[in-house]
């Protein structure tokens, strides 16, 4: 990936609260790494790399899961194998980088976010995971959060909500364990 792109991913991860605390610099390696090219391919995988921080009862993990290329952000069309196969993750509470990446392709609003962001700011987005652990001290994981972030350069204000919306949606909730909220 060029370095123009790259500084723009990366200062957008950093523009979200929890990830301005993550190493900026392992972000960029990972971005510059990743083979992009022309393709006709919606997506690229980033390798697993997670990064973690420790804060008094509180472990947040982030990592990069997909290279999404906006201007291939085209409605998609749903195989009944692919529904069946969503709905079932999504009532198991399996996060799944695959099954997010083709809601958002289902979701036109997200879809012209992407768009407007090809034509104007940069060819790519990013989507990620971030995981959020609430501890009892000498405990185990209390409350558990899986939650999308759908990087997106370009989008601010009521657009920005528009993502939100789309994580929170997306976001599975344990506690101790048990399956709380799900898509």
């Amino acid at each position: 990936m060029e370095t123009t792109q790259v500084s723009v991913l990366v200062e957008e991860l950093l523009k979200r609260p929890v990830l301005c605390s993550f190493d900026k610099e392992k972000f960029a390696r990972l971005l510059e790494n990743i083979k992009v090219g022309n393709s006709s391919k919606f997506h690229e995988e980033f390798p697993n790399e997670t990064q973690r921080i420790d804060d008094c009862n509180f472990i947040y993990e982030f990592s990069l899961r997909k290279v999404l290329r906006n201007g291939n952000a085209k409605n998609y069309q749903f195989s009944k194998v692919k529904q069946i196969a969503a709905s079932f993750a999504s009532d198991l509470g399996i996060y799944s980088s695959s099954v997010l990446t083709r809601n958002l392709r289902a979701d036109g609003e997200i879809l012209g976010l992407m768009e407007k962001s090809a034509l104007m700011v940069n060819p790519f987005s990013l989507l990620g995971r971030l995981d959020f652990f609430e501890c009892e001290i000498g405990g185990g994981a209390e409350f558990e959060h899986n939650r999308p972030v759908l990087i997106i350069p370009g989008v601010r204000g009521n657009e920005a909500n528009i993502v939100y919306l789309w994580e929170s949606r997306n976001t599975i909730y344990r506690r101790n364990g048990n399956l709380v909220k799900v898509r």
